[in-house]
């Protein structure tokens, strides 16, 4: 055997050379950006709001329930606030899409 180290990392400059520049190919890096952004768009985007639906009708029962404490009452009212906030952004969101 040789006394050369062996390297298994590849080589920085040569994975950057593979990857294509869309400023460098003239495509619009407008577009390229607005793919980019699509492809990392949150897959709760697209989800149906059954469980949204769900929490805000379940905390806003244990609001309303006397059998509770008052600091679990003040939770399930914050967390009820935050349910229906939810389901606005997703009908405004569904709207501005049509």
């Amino acid at each position: 055997m040789s006394g050369a180290p062996t390297t298994s990392a590849p080589d920085p400059a040569a994975s950057a050379a593979s990857v294509p520049d869309p400023a460098a190919s003239g495509s619009d890096p407008d577009a390229a950006r607005e793919r980019e952004r699509k492809a990392r768009k949150a897959s709760s985007d697209e989800a149906p709001p059954g469980l949204t639906v769900l929490m805000v009708l379940f905390f806003g029962w244990e609001t309303l329930s006397d059998d509770n404490a008052v600091w679990m009452r003040i939770l399930a009212a914050l967390l009820l606030i935050a349910g229906v906030t939810e389901l606005v952004r997703i009908v405004r969101r569904r709207r501005a899409r049509r």
